[in-house]
C-alpha cells in the first residue's frame, strides 16, 4: 500500500455537524493536494479546502485515495490507500484488498468485483464472510453461488441467514430448495431500482415440460418507464431436448431473444423454428432487434440478468473497514 503512515488533516473552516454527517469512518475518499508546504499542505476534499499534514504526494495538483479512519470536531484523520491518477476511475482492486486488510486480489478479487458488479457497498466482514462461504463449496460451484449470494444483497430481504439460505437453493436449483424461497423472492423488491424487480413462476407441463418463467419488471423507482426493458427468461426441461434458457428482452417496442441449450446437437432445429417465430412476431408489429441461438451452460437467472462483470476498480460509494 502507498503511505501507510496516518496523515491527520485539519478543515482550515471546520463544521462539525456537516464532517460527522457527511464522512464515514471507513470511507474512501478522493484529495488532491493544492499547495504543499513546510510541514503539510493544502489538500481538497469535496470542494472544500482543509490543512493537511503527513503522508502527502510530492507535487501539488496530484490526486490520491485515502481511508477515514477516524473523524472528531476539529479533525479527520486518513490512511492514504494509492494514487488517483487522471483518468482512473477508482481505487484499483489490488490496493482496495490490501485496504480493507484482505487477502490479495487473486483471492478476494472475485468477491470485489461481483459486490461492484451489482453497485453494492464494500465492508470487509461481508466480504470476508462470503469468502468463508465458498471455501466451504466444491470449486465447480463457487462462481454460480458467488454472482446469486451477491445479486441477493440486492433485494429488501430480512437480514437472516436461513432467508439467504432458502433463496440460494431455490435460484441455484438445488435438491434441497424449499418452496419458501420462491415465495421470499416474488415477496422481495429491489433496494436497487435500475436492476428491475424479479418474479418467479412454477411451470408444470406434466410429462411434455417442466420449469420456470422469471420476469424481471422495471421497478417504479427507476428510470423512465418506457426506457427500462422489460425481461422474460424461461428456464425449462423436456425430455427431448434436455435443459434450456429462453431470455426474451423488450425495449421500446424492440425485442431482442436467444435462446441458451446446453450442446450443439439441436441449434439448427431451434434456428429453424426461430426463424419462424420471428416472421410471426413482426407480424404482430414487434421491431426484432436481433434473435439467436447459443451454447453455454447457465447455473442461475442471475447470470442472465445483463449486467456484466468487467469491474477492476472500485469507485467510491460505501466502504467500511
Amino acid at each position: 500500500m502507498v503511505g501507510v503512515g496516518i496523515s491527520p488533516i485539519q478543515p482550515v473552516v471546520m463544521d462539525a455537524l456537516r464532517l460527522m454527517t457527511q464522512f464515514l469512518p471507513g470511507q474512501v475518499v478522493r484529495l488532491q493536494l493544492v499547495e504543499l508546504g513546510t510541514g503539510g499542505g493544502i489538500v481538497n476534499l469535496q470542494g472544500s479546502l482543509y490543512r493537511a499534514a503527513g503522508n502527502l504526494p510530492s507535487r501539488p495538483g496530484e490526486h490520491f485515495w485515502a481511508i477515514i479512519e477516524q473523524i472528531s470536531k476539529d479533525q479527520i484523520r486518513v490512511r492514504h490507500v494509492s494514487p488517483a491518477p487522471a483518468g482512473g476511475k477508482g481505487v484499483t482492486l489490488p490496493d482496495l484488498a490490501r485496504a480493507l486488510g484482505l487477502p490479495d486480489a487473486a483471492q478476494s478479487g472475485p468477491v470485489l468485483r461481483e459486490l461492484l458488479r451489482w453497485n453494492l457497498p464494500v465492508y470487509r466482514e461481508v466480504i470476508q464472510k462470503i469468502m468463508a462461504e465458498l471455501r466451504g463449496l466444491p470449486e465447480s460451484e463457487r462462481a454460480a453461488y458467488l454472482t446469486a449470494r451477491a445479486w441477493l444483497m440486492t433485494l429488501d430481504l430480512p437480514d437472516q441467514s436461513a432467508v439467504f439460505s432458502r433463496v440460494l437453493a431455490y435460484l441455484l436449483g438445488r435438491g434441497n430448495a424449499d418452496p419458501a424461497g420462491q415465495e421470499l423472492l416474488n415477496r422481495a423488491s429491489t433496494s436497487h431500482p435500475e436492476l428491475g424487480n424479479l418474479y418467479a413462476f412454477s411451470l408444470n407441463g406434466g410429462e411434455w415440460f417442466q420449469g420456470i418463467l422469471y420476469l424481471v419488471l422495471p421497478s417504479p423507482k427507476g428510470s423512465e418507464m418506457a426506457t427500462d426493458p422489460v425481461r422474460l427468461v424461461l428456464n425449462l426441461e423436456t425430455p427431448t431436448f434436455g435443459a434450456f434458457w429462453v431470455v426474451v428482452e423488450l425495449r421500446d417496442g424492440q425485442l431482442t431473444g436467444r435462446i441458451v441449450l446446453p450442446d450443439s446437437r439441436y441449434v439448427t432445429l431451434f434456428r429453424t423454428a426461430l426463424g419462424d417465430l420471428e416472421g410471426r412476431w413482426r407480424n404482430t408489429g414487434f421491431g426484432i432487434q436481433s434473435l439467436q441461438v447459443e451454447t453455454g451452460r447457465i447455473a442461475s437467472v442471475v447470470e442472465v440478468l445483463g449486467v456484466e462483470s468487467k469491474i477492476n476498480e472500485y469507485v467510491p460509494l460505501d466502504i467500511q473497514v
